[in-house]
């Protein structure tokens, strides 16, 4: 059975998922670019809390890097303890970006298994929307009806169609 939930803004689920719905990953991978001094896009992994550059990036645009460098997994290397500065300025730019907050993690820590879709609060009314096909024993969590839910959804369409017409209109 499915189950339908509203997270009301001020609690810890909806900033957490506030954070994850406005990361600004290119924003965040240009900052890195300047950091590192080769495009971060295509050669460090986004979804990890250290810096992980692929070898072969390494080796062919910055190989001094190399001996500094630990492996990691596979291919990907990890700055080593030497470079401690890169370490730190990365990690700054992960908070800035709010790049530690993932979808998985939000699951997890809200005890949520199996299917769930959120609907972010995209027109700032106060309530992201979440379905699974769990039953969620959290505070943060308000049960809905499905009809509700179902509206919102509905919002949530009329408002990505409004969104692509202005971007038509704008292009033409």
């Amino acid at each position: 059975m499915t189950n339908y939930y509203s997270i009301e803004k001020g609690t810890k689920a909806y900033e957490y998922l506030d954070k994850l719905f406005n990361q600004e990953t290119g924003a965040f991978l240009d900052e890195v670019t300047k950091l590192i001094g080769f495009d971060a896009i295509g050669h460090i992994g986004i979804n990890r809390e250290k810096l992980i550059i692929k070898k072969s990036t390494l080796e062919e645009f910055k190989p001094e890097w190399v001996p500094k460098f630990k492996r990691y997994k596979g291919e990907w290397m990890t700055p080593k303890v030497a470079l401690k500065k890169l370490i730190s300025s990365y990690a700054e730019l992960r908070k800035k970006y709010n790049m530690d907050y993932n979808f998985m993690c939000f699951c997890i820590n809200n005890r949520l298994l199996g299917g769930v879709k959120v609907i972010y609060d995209f027109n700032s009314c106060g309530f992201a929307y979440l379905e699974s096909n769990r039953v969620v024993e959290n505070n943060d969590f308000d049960q809905v009806s499905e009809i509700k839910y179902l509206e919102r959804r509905a919002e949530l369409l009329a408002f990505e169609i409004e969104q692509k017409k202005n971007m038509e209109q704008e292009e033409s």
